[in-house]
């Protein structure tokens, strides 16, 4: 169990410190070239979910004929609609891009508060700086989510700086978790194997 435990958080800290480092690049880019980074994920993102559309499209018409439900012509128009219209309103994604993240955020938080915790329960002394951070971008989150901001490029910029400070905080948080988890776990085998070489 000690073992899975450890395991888990390895690839959760692994997945953390990857998506932290891209959410620093994204984050810079979001900050500094506001405008040319939303239009150019706007069309990315519109032209992937039109030719996802055109493919479901296309797929409807090459089935066998049969008599059933299928949604691969729903799929297929109304990705082609949706396609479109990100395409032709790039500045629209700018107000989905923070309930998204926000939402990620959330998410992320509420799990490294569960370990701050963990680590509490073991007097681990890591559990209060983890626990502060973790309610930092845990409120950080929410901000993004309800997202107070008027205006696009203003929308744009503050995700860009929030993404920067959450994704420094996370790595940070990260390595704090890692190092004292790693600590317990080692702390925890001794006093197992004490255990059995005493019985």
């Amino acid at each position: 169990m000690l073992e899975s435990m450890r395991k888990n958080f390895n690839k959760f800290f692994t997945t953390s410190i990857i998506t932290s480092v891209v959410f620093i690049a994204l984050g810079m880019f979001l900050f500094f070239k506001p405008e040319t980074t939303i239009a150019t994920i706007s069309y990315t993102l519109g032209i992937i979910i039109l030719l996802l559309g055109a493919f479901s499209f296309a797929k409807y018409f090459q089935r066998d004929k049969e008599i059933g439900i299928d949604f691969s012509l729903i799929y297929g128009i109304l990705s082609i609609i949706f396609g479109i219209i990100i395409i032709l309103n790039p500045n629209a994604l700018a107000t989905i891009i923070p309930f998204v993240l926000g939402f990620w955020v959330i998410v992320n938080s509420v799990i490294k508060i569960q370990y701050s915790l963990d680590l509490k329960k073991y007097e681990n002394h890591a559990w209060i700086p983890t626990l502060v951070i973790g309610l930092l971008t845990l409120v950080w989150g929410l901000i993004l989510v309800f997202n107070p901001f008027a205006g696009a490029l203003v929308i744009t910029k503050v995700i860009g700086l929030f993404l920067i400070i959450y994704s420094i905080l996370d790595i940070v948080e990260c390595a704090i978790l890692h190092k004292n988890i790693k600590d317990i776990t080692k702390n925890i085998k001794k006093e197992v194997k004490k255990i059995i070489e005493e019985d």
